[in-house]
């Protein structure tokens, strides 16, 4: 796991924000809080995942990506990752040099948006954390979303 610098955070940020119209809004009425032009399925997370639906998940991108992926947080630290290494991640640290706590992000949308996505944006788990949302991109993902909905007491979002 590695943090990503500012300039780079920005120009990830960039992309979603224009690129994919993401709106933050604090409402808890549905909204269109982000425009995905890649296949995606919007699913309504029912309760927080657990330790195990959290390790589930990795599995699907340890299996889809050889690459790191992408991990943010919005108004928070950005990283890099490798799903294989999940399992090693310290969550929340003090980073001394910067004098402050640093979070990683759970794939449960817990408190803010959550953004996963490998280098191409072609697999990806974004979450809103008031509607209790997540959107997954990419086929293969969505599938693992689609045949794990009871383990993730998941609902689909039909619009």
């Amino acid at each position: 796991m590695k943090i990503i610098g500012d300039k780079d955070l920005q120009g990830l940020w960039d992309i979603i924000e224009n690129k994919y119209c993401f709106g933050p809004c604090c409402t808890q009425k549905r909204y269109n809080w982000i425009t995905l032009p890649i296949p995606n399925k919007k699913y309504s997370v029912k309760e927080i995942w657990s330790k195990n639906n959290e390790k589930l998940i990795n599995s699907f991108f340890e299996e889809l990506t050889e690459d790191k992926l992408f991990a943010l947080d919005w108004q928070h630290d950005g990283f890099t990752f490798s799903p294989k290494e999940y399992d090693t991640i310290n969550f929340e640290y003090f980073d001394e040099i910067r004098g402050c706590n640093v979070y990683f992000p759970t794939y449960y949308p817990n408190g803010d948006y959550y953004f996963f996505f490998d280098k191409n944006f072609e697999i990806g788990l974004f979450g809103h954390p008031w509607l209790k949302e997540v959107f997954v991109l990419g086929e293969k993902l969505i599938q693992k979303f689609d045949s794990n909905k009871n383990n993730l007491r998941i609902v689909e979002i039909k619009e």
